[in-house]
């Protein structure tokens, strides 16, 4: 019995004598920047960022189906909270991202076009094949609304009257698609045209101020770093041994960290992914370079009249570079596991499918001549896969 014993100890602490040496200093180093997610910043541009009663405004939008034309649904049916903030839809031309930690992102959508949080949020409230409402009817809608209307006015001050359709007619918006729309849009005043911009642009703050506080819950991943600054070692052994070693490949081999960087698993930029061709039809002409346009001439972005402290250094600063057209944001991790299909596409099913891309790139697009060619294969082993895959499921697992 007591060889057996002096066995098993001997055992365990080759073990995690193994395991406290998988990492290099500067690995470690690399890991502990990881976590834990600062805290929410400020938005400069929002007048209402966290704000109280615009938070429980935003919710309030959030959840209500008068957004939508016809009433059918609201940011939360596709944003469910059940579903950390995001769902699968067979028609939409783009894989609908998580809501979580959109406070830390520079930049929204695929490709870029908003620069704010509450530039964005408008975007799909007009958007044909998301509610497809327009901003005349929106802006009628919350301030003609006899609870919406002085929550409003309580962080803006007093509103117009938008419910005279001969000056402010329904649906209004600037739109390619919808004709009806764009016609009596072009038919107002510049004047009118302007205010409603102004009230539409607030209930995007609104919206924001709400979105912002999604934050992903702690992780084991977290845990695992909370364990490795304070030399907690019941906390490090959150990640099991196979976690660990996808770890090391995420930092090392396989380079992940190249773009899933910080504590959101993100680097707030663009990349070429190199993905195989796709059958469905994409809402990204243009990908970064097709946002970059949208962006600048946006009059809703963080330099617009409707921004509460201008600011233009980030748009002064972009410049469309070759291979623009196929780069798209990187997304982050936390809790990726719970949030599929996966790629911007949403073409692949399983996290499987995902590391055996980047291990193989089977069927990658070519990169045109001159192109810096950023992804190539990482011939993972299939103990590697389910390593990468074991620590994948620790950023979407619920730590301590």
């Amino acid at each position: 019995m007591k060889k057996l014993l002096a066995l098993l100890i001997l055992v365990c602490f080759g073990l995690c004598a193994d395991e406290s040496s998988l990492f290099s200093e500067q690995e470690l180093a690399m890991i502990k920047t990881m976590s834990p997610l600062p805290e929410l910043p400020k938005d400069p541009t929002n007048e209402v960022d966290g704000n109280v009663k615009a938070i429980l405004l935003g919710e309030a939008f959030f959840n209500d189906w008068r957004f939508s034309k016809g009433e059918e649904f609201a940011c939360a049916t596709c944003h469910r909270e059940t579903d950390h903030f995001t769902t699968f839809r067979a028609d939409t031309h783009v894989e609908i991202p998580t809501l979580y930690n959109m406070a830390h992102n520079k930049w929204y959508f695929w490709d870029g076009r908003a620069d704010t949080l509450w530039s964005q949020s408008l975007v799909p409230l007009e958007a044909e094949i998301e509610h497809a409402s327009s901003r005349t009817e929106i802006v009628d809608l919350v301030t003609s609304d006899e609870d919406y209307r002085p929550k409003y006015e309580a962080l803006f001050g007093k509103v117009g009257d938008f419910s005279d359709l001969d000056r402010y007619p329904q649906p209004g918006k600037p739109s390619d698609e919808n004709k009806e729309a764009n016609k009596n849009w072009l038919s107002m005043s510049s004047q009118d045209q302007f205010e409603v911009n102004k009230v539409f642009a607030n209930i995007g703050k609104i919206f924001a101020a709400y979105q912002a506080q999604i934050v992903s819950p702690k992780s084991k991943f977290d845990t695992f770093v909370e364990g490795l600054k304070s030399g907690d070692e019941k906390k490090v052994l959150a990640l099991d041994l196979s976690a660990k070693r996808g770890l090391k490949l995420f930092v090392g081999k396989g380079q992940c960290i190249s773009c899933h960087s910080g504590p959101n698993f993100s680097d707030n930029s663009f990349h070429d992914m190199r993905l195989p061709a796709y059958t469905k039809k994409l809402g990204l002409p243009g990908g970064r370079k097709g946002g970059i346009s949208k962006v600048k001439n946006s009059v809703f972005s963080a330099n617009g009249a409707f921004s509460f402290q201008k600011s233009d250094a980030h748009l002064r600063r972009l410049k469309v570079a070759a291979g623009d057209d196929f780069k798209v944001k990187t997304p982050t991790l936390r809790f990726v596991a719970r949030t599929p299909p996966f790629m911007h596409t949403g073409q692949f099913r399983f996290l499987t499918d995902v590391v055996e891309f980047y291990s193989e790139m089977k069927g990658a697009r070519e990169v045109a001549e001159g192109v810096r060619v950023e992804m190539t294969p990482r011939n993972f082993t299939e103990e590697e896969k389910k390593d990468l895959i074991a620590f994948l499921n620790s950023l979407s697992e619920l730590g301590q």
